[in-house]
């Protein structure tokens, strides 16, 4: 890691635990060592930083240059290209397999953006271009999931007015507002993650579900858990309030009606 700050990241520090006995983990502070970092601009001439330079065992072996963004699931993602780890909190991209994944996964989005593909070998391959769009965006307002065009033909034509393609398509969906945008262009990271900021500025305009509402998905299973809802905290109990008392030897009692008493 060649970084601009004075102490060691703690994002570093996770990850180094993460690979711990599979990558060996150093750091250059660009700072101090200024004459290291300008060996390896050399020879790494796309290094910026702050950045991430991996190193394979050996000394004639070219490392690779990291260039995306300096955070922790997308660079733990890099290096898992160069050692496998148990990693219970892999990346994944659900599937609408049911109404109860919809609403499992789409219910509380603010927006939902739908992948409707092919279950075939380019799956995997589609799935990644999604996780780099997830995982690059700085904001957290989309909830990303797919479609199986062939189980679910009629969910897709009632609700957005599409029929299944031989490439993926995106629709962006608003389960509160009941309205949706397909995003036009080529499937790339770099289109989707545009369109999907021009959705937000009003750039692509939204319509109206095609259906009056949102259709159920096919399929009578419930593969999705919903979400528990938060318990409501339990408000503390108020002391009942004080009598007040009055000067000069009168008090009075405070209750559905007014009693005073004299001395």
């Amino acid at each position: 890691l060649f970084t601009k700050s004075g102490s060691t990241p703690v994002m570093w520090k996770a990850l180094s635990m993460l690979f711990k006995d599979a990558i060996a983990f150093g750091e250059v502070k660009a700072k101090k060592e200024k004459d290291l970092l300008e060996q390896y601009q050399k020879d790494y001439p796309e290094l910026q930083v702050p950045g991430i330079v991996v190193l394979p065992e050996g000394e004639t072996s070219k490392g690779e240059v990291y260039g995306g963004s300096i955070k922790l699931s997308p660079i733990k993602n890099f290096l898992k290209r160069f050692a496998e780890i148990d990693d219970p909190d892999a990346w994944n991209l659900p599937e609408l397999a049911d109404e109860s994944c919809m609403q499992a996964h789409c219910g509380s989005a603010a927006l939902c953006a739908i992948v409707a593909m092919a279950n075939d070998k380019s799956l995997t391959q589609n799935k990644q271009i999604i996780q780099q769009v997830e995982e690059g965006r700085d904001d957290s307002l989309f909830k990303f999931a797919w479609i199986d065009t062939a189980k679910q033909q009629k969910f897709l034509k009632s609700a957005f007015g599409i029929v299944p393609q031989d490439y993926p398509q995106v629709v962006v969906l608003s389960m509160r507002k009941k309205r949706f945008a397909t995003i036009i262009g080529s499937f790339s990271a770099d289109n989707i993650d545009r369109s999907l900021t021009r959705v937000l500025r009003g750039g692509i305009k939204t319509a109206p579900l095609v259906s009056k509402g949102l259709p159920k998905l096919e399929g009578n299973t419930k593969k999705c858990k919903a979400k528990p809802k938060p318990k409501p905290q339990a408000q503390p109990k108020r002391a009942p309030p004080k009598q007040k008392k009055t000067s000069g030897g009168s008090k009075s009692t405070i209750g559905a009606s007014v009693q005073l008493t004299s001395q």
